[in-house]
């Protein structure tokens, strides 16, 4: 805690320094927009929220191949150490505030895109070359966006051209990396606004697996997706506006053998109504629909005892799971200029029907012997609100509420000793939240908030079963929502080019999912170990948020941000030996920074660098006996660089490398599968060229 502290205070010190040399600056002071906070435009310089803001620029400049290893810069975001297109996507979850698991909201334009059956995030479907900027707002967002916004929300907010306009990007590199894309906006009318984009990528991958644990049928990790998105902008009067998106997106993965294949295919629907009154007053209908199929094959070591190069694989079973999600709110809201400036109500609902059907093969991985299943619905229907007041000239009040009702309908257990047709059950929740904001001077405000939370268990945990290799891992349909209870203080710093935040959270979190073992009396015929999810733990978060943004001059920019996450389990009756140690997945430390410069001929380079300290594995109490790779993933310290050159008017070139000095670590230890490196030193370069 006390390099913690350290090293908080020298971030302080530095934005007191660089906001010292910014009221010197002439350049005026950029006020960026957020919607994500309040759900109405906002001042990011004013919200009473802990919020960050992804620009277009920094999204050019990045090296990264998807968005998820962007978010990796953003304090107080919890992803997978192993980036997603080389990581099994069910692990592929987010979080927040040191909650780790699945415990962040993730949408586009306001529509939820984390995956309905499963929770995780599909990064693929977001294409980079979509994106306008990605808003951040940290710590218990149920109150405002419902289930899943337990840590925080993350809202992509895709390009929305107002001339019209085509970009062509491609690109390739080492591993067999390419990218290509097309964008073209078309106004068909002054009320009617066209945009197409089509994206190509894929990699051929690196040998993740280090020598020392390499098997013969070990391969590189490969990933192909396809995204299409079409959308239309519309206007049916002055005061009536909407928006109507489709989007298909498809992926092939190859997961460190030849037979461990994945393939998602997802279709999307989402169209926005907006009446704007007068005085401020505005309601908004949104819906969306989306159908999905995933299917995931396993497979399975046949002679673990014999040596690394004479061992083999079979299919041990192929999990077929297809979903269907549809939802949509309606939000009213009114401005006013006095005590009360503004308040929303409404109100949402999320229905996802969905099941996994599981083919279990044999020991020859020829014979199926038998089928598992699971399947059910879960009905979200809530409503909400939120007023911000004003008493005094210098100080916001915000406070919101929502009350949450959760179903689940017309469930199957047909694993192994299921309980087949399982009863209805419903659970209503009241979460509140109160943030308040008061400006010290017109630079210097302070921050505090109080809130409750939840996260309902997903289809996944309710009902599907995993069975591998004599051993079974049952869900549970009785599983009740996790709840949070938490609050923050903070510090903000606005000058003219420099913006910084510094808060300090806590939180609680009772009915905590996880694992408990089962006895081999409590297992059924044939198999010898397993598991079973209980609400059985409770934990702790908290910890220190740092970040600075600081346009030192015209041409140069500079970030910093820091992390700490205490995040320990507090009770857990089923593995006791995880009280007081941090929670898996959740790294301590988190460092991360980037300089970019951009001088008048229009060339532009940039860097980003991330240090993050080990990071606990495995299972909760950090041992795994009789495995012989270790339990955590490594501490590393990885560097960025990218550069890009105006060949002409519209026309770039540009190059990007990740982990430039090639660091080798561990981000998927095992233990059960084996050990995986991080991206190696990548090289990648492209043309872009935009005509207006």
């Amino acid at each position: 805690m006390k390099t913690a502290l350290s090293v908080s205070a020298a971030a302080l010190a530095l934005v007191l320094a660089a906001a010292t040399h910014a009221e010197t600056l002439s350049d005026p002071q950029i006020q960026e927009v957020i919607v994500t906070a309040t759900r109405s435009a906002r001042a990011l310089s004013d919200v009473p929220v802990s919020a960050s803001i992804v620009t277009s620029d920094q999204i050019q400049e990045t090296p990264a191949q998807s968005l998820d290893d962007i978010l990796r810069q953003v304090p107080g975001i919890n992803l997978p150490i192993q980036t997603g297109t080389q990581a099994h996507p069910t692990a592929d979850n987010v979080s927040m505030r040191g909650l780790g698991g699945i415990h962040a909201l993730v949408m586009v334009d306001g529509v939820p895109i984390d995956d309905p059956f499963f929770g995780y995030i599909q990064w693929g479907r977001i294409p980079l070359e979509t994106i306008d900027h990605v808003e951040i707002v940290r710590g218990g967002g149920s109150p405002l966006w419902g289930n899943f916004a337990m840590g925080g929300a993350i809202n992509v907010i895709t390009r929305d051209p107002t001339t019209d306009q085509a970009i062509l990007d491609a690109g390739g590199g080492t591993y067999g990396t390419y990218r290509s894309s097309a964008f073209a906006s078309y106004a068909t009318s002054d009320m009617n606004r066209l945009n197409l984009d089509l994206t190509f990528n894929g990699t051929d991958g690196f040998q993740a697996v280090p020598q020392y644990a390499r098997q013969a049928f070990n391969v590189p990790t490969s990933f192909y997706a396809t995204n299409l998105q079409a959308s239309d902008n519309f206007a049916l009067a002055d005061d009536l506006t909407g928006h109507f998106r489709f989007t298909y997106h498809e992926n092939d993965q190859v997961l460190t053998d030849a037979l461990a294949k994945n393939n998602q295919q997802t279709f999307s629907y989402s169209s926005d109504l907006k009446k704007s009154f007068g005085e401020g007053a505005s309601l908004t209908a949104t819906v969306f629909h989306s159908d999905s199929n995933f299917v995931t094959y396993n497979t399975v070591v046949t002679n673990p005892a014999a040596p690394l190069a004479q061992q083999t694989e079979n299919l041990d079973n192929v999990h077929y799971t297809p979903f269907h999600n549809t939802g949509g709110s309606l939000v009213w809201s009114q401005d006013f200029g006095g005590l009360l400036r503004n308040y929303t109500i409404g109100a949402d609902i999320n229905d996802t029907t969905g099941s996994d059907s599981g083919a279990i093969y044999d020991s020859t991985g020829v014979n199926q012997i038998r089928t598992d299943i699971g399947r059910g619905e879960e009905l979200f229907l809530g409503g909400f609100g939120q007023a911000s007041i004003v008493p005094v000239e210098r100080l916001e009040i915000l406070a919101s509420i929502r009350v949450q009702n959760f179903q689940s309908l017309n469930s199957y257990d047909g694993n192994p000793g299921g309980g087949g047709n399982l009863p209805d059950r419903s659970y209503t929740t009241i979460d509140p939240r109160i943030s308040l904001r008061y400006s010290l001077t017109d630079q210097i405000a302070l921050r505090g908030a109080y809130y409750q939370a939840f996260r309902a268990p997903t289809l996944d945990n309710l009902y599907r079963g995993f069975a591998s290799d004599g051993g079974i891992y049952y869900p549970n349909a009785a599983l009740k929502p996790e709840t949070l209870e938490g609050g923050e203080i903070g510090l903000d710093v606005t000058m003219h080019n420099l913006r910084a935040q510094f808060t300090l959270y806590r939180t609680e979190i009772t009915n905590l999912i996880t694992t408990q073992s089962l006895s081999f009396a409590q297992l059924p015929a044939g198999f010898f170990y397993g598991g079973q999810l209980v609400n059985a733990a409770s934990a702790q978060a908290q910890g220190i948020e740092a970040e600075v943004n600081w346009k030192i001059d015209t041409s140069l920019s500079a970030r910093l941000g820091y992390t700490f996450a205490d995040s320990v389990y507090k009770s857990n009756p089923d593995d006791p030996a995880s009280v007081g140690l941090q929670l898996t997945d959740v790294p301590r430390n988190t460092i991360t920074g980037g300089l970019a410069y951009q001088n008048e001929a229009g060339w532009r380079i940039a860097t980003d660098a991330r240090w993050v300290s080990t990071t606990a594995w495995a299972n909760t109490d950090h041992t795994d006996p009789g495995i012989p790779y270790q339990a955590a993933a490594d501490s590393h310290f990885i560097v960025d660089l990218s550069g890009s050159y105006p060949i002409l008017d519209n026309l770039n070139a540009y190059v990007q490398i990740q982990n430039l000095f090639d660091r080798r670590y561990i981000v998927n230890p095992g233990p059960y599968n084996p050990p995986e490196y991080g991206t190696p030193f990548e090289a990648f370069a492209g043309f872009r060229v935009a005509f207006n």
